[in-house]
């Protein structure tokens, strides 16, 4: 399939991330200016940075005494005898978000074969409120509009 991403916009009154987008089978399809194949709508609820623990370079997590614990160490613990972890504020790749979760929807509409034109279209969109700061980010601006060939496999 080939994506193009019609529109990154707010969904008016909530706090959420729509995002529309349209499919053709192949890129030459949408080069020869053939109409899509299939048209989708994605409400995401993305945000610019999130919480998660302190990690190294190297992977391993920083716990609050100090200590420093790999992924599996982590796991081979029993719940109780876990360290608590360091956590931090962390910035999300928002754009990298979004062009999964279309590459995820693609894979799946590739596999089941759909046509058509399943965008919602009882949404009622804005780009006047951004209260995540979603669509200011550079990442976003620049996936908006933009065209690429989703994985989907």
């Amino acid at each position: 399939m080939f994506a193009k991403i019609v529109e990154i916009s707010t969904v008016d009154g909530w706090d959420e991330t729509y995002v529309e987008v349209e499919f053709w089978d192949d890129e030459a399809s949408y080069r020869r200016g053939e109409p899509p194949v299939l048209l989708n709508s994605f409400i995401m609820q993305l945000r610019a940075a999130g919480h998660g623990p302190v990690q190294r370079a190297d992977g391993r997590y920083e716990a609050e005494d100090g200590s420093f614990h790999s992924k599996a160490d982590l796991q081979a613990m029993q719940p109780e005898a876990r360290p608590r972890l360091k956590r931090e504020t962390k910035a999300i790749d928002v754009g990298a978000r979004i062009r999964a979760n279309i590459e995820a929807y693609a894979a799946r509409a590739t596999a089941r074969g759909e046509r058509g034109d399943k965008r919602d279209r009882t949404v009622k969109r804005s780009a006047r409120r951004d209260p995540h700061g979603v669509l200011a980010r550079d990442d976003v601006k620049t996936l908006g509009r933009s065209t690429f060939r989703p994985r989907t496999r």
